[in-house]
């Protein structure tokens, strides 16, 4: 697991997150997911649950490094292809600005959620399923 990189990949996308927030635990969760599909490999493992994907791994670290989470605090670097997806993952979005982890601009609507399926979709085949 690289929640390093997680967070890295967080404050390039301008999200602030906010751990006692319910909404921003699911946009964090939701993007580290999206993001792993489209080969940013973070080493989270996902199982459907009620509100989608969802990795009790990445919760843990979340909590465990709550300071640095918060505090986007971290020394993980970026490659150029990573960097790509997460332009992509903005444009699609429409970040920075109205994004805000925990802020009401932003919900993973059906529709959003359909748009961020469409974003990973080529990427879908061959993942593990954790739950199994």
């Amino acid at each position: 697991m690289n929640l390093g990189k997680a967070i890295a990949c967080l404050k390039e996308l301008g999200v602030t997150p906010n751990l006692s927030d319910f909404q921003s635990k699911l946009v964090i969760q939701k993007t580290v997911f999206l993001l792993e599909l489209k080969k940013i490999d973070l080493g989270f493992n996902y199982s459907m649950y009620a509100h989608g994907p969802y990795s009790p791994d990445l919760t843990k670290q979340l909590y465990r490094h709550k300071p640095d989470v918060e505090g986007l605090n971290t020394s993980e670097k970026l490659s150029v292809k990573e960097r790509e997806v997460l332009q992509e993952f903005k444009a699609l979005f429409g970040l920075p600005g109205r994004w805000q982890a925990g802020h009401n601009c932003f919900s993973f609507n059906f529709r959003k959620w359909r748009v961020g399926l469409a974003f990973a979709k080529d990427n879908c085949a061959g993942r593990k399923d954790s739950s199994k």
